[in-house]
């Protein structure tokens, strides 16, 4: 029914990839296990290398433990001054942000208004980065929706009558006509697969007086950020027109 779209022919960007953060993590791999080797080796190859199993914990402490902090100090500066630039040049206004919040992105596009925000959440061991956006409707709709991004172990099939939606979403709908036109509206649609291809957990809402999409990571690349915010506005009018029809 749908023709391969090449990227050319995208709604929304690949997200460009954090090769510094993707080359530390590497990095860093390398060198723990290295280290747990040399380790678990003992003192006879230790020595043999001109140095011994103890010294290693001034280079483990250095890679281990500081460097990162100092990289996530870095990261966290690039992407507040990203959002500061993409606010500024956007027309929107933008918080600041503190040693424990996040800058907030804030005004109007396309007749609505809008907000982006980051959130952080733990998880077992590790930290996930959130980046959430609201467009805000001029009055409370009838219809809900919701399409999430399907885990691994999520079994569940949606029913939509699009094999390749329900392959990759799980979708909850009060209007099945809302719904069925954005599955059949190429842009809508393809915008959506393009979501779920740049984002591991991916969720998007409508309800009463908002459209909300929250997605994994953190985005700084504008012409990202400005396409999702181009793609929520058409399901915003989408919504509005189904609300006036009835």
């Amino acid at each position: 029914m749908f023709s391969k779209i090449d990227d050319s022919d995208r709604i929304i960007p690949r997200r460009r990839a954090n090769l510094v953060g993707k080359l530390f993590q590497g990095g860093l791999s390398i060198f723990l296990i290295i280290y747990i080797g040399l380790l678990l080796l003992g003192g006879d190859v230790t020595g043999s290398l001109g140095f011994y199993t103890e010294w290693l914990f001034i280079p483990f402490i250095v890679v281990g433990v500081i460097l990162p902090v100092v990289v996530s100090m870095i990261s966290r500066w690039r992407q507040k001054r990203a959002w500061e630039e993409f606010a500024s040049s956007m027309g929107f206004q933008v918080t600041k942000a503190t040693s424990r919040a996040f800058p907030v992105i804030g005004g109007t596009f396309r007749g609505h208004k809008i907000a982006l925000t980051q959130t952080s959440q733990q998880r077992g061991r590790s930290r996930m980065f959130f980046t959430s956006y609201v467009v805000t409707l001029p009055e409370n709709t009838r219809n809900t929706l919701t399409i999430k991004k399907r885990s691994l172990t999520n079994f569940n099939r949606s029913n939509t009558g699009d094999e390749e939606i329900d392959g990759k979403f799980e979708v909850k709908a009060s209007s099945k006509k809302v719904l069925d036109e954005i599955i059949t509206t190429n842009r809508l649609r393809q915008g959506l697969l393009d979501l779920a291809e740049n984002n591991t957990s991916l969720h998007l809402g409508v309800e009463k007086k908002s459209i909300r999409l929250i997605e994994s990571g953190q985005v700084g690349d504008p012409e990202y950020l400005t396409a999702v915010l181009r793609y929520l506005v058409d399901i915003a009018y989408l919504v509005e027109r189904s609300d006036r029809i009835g």
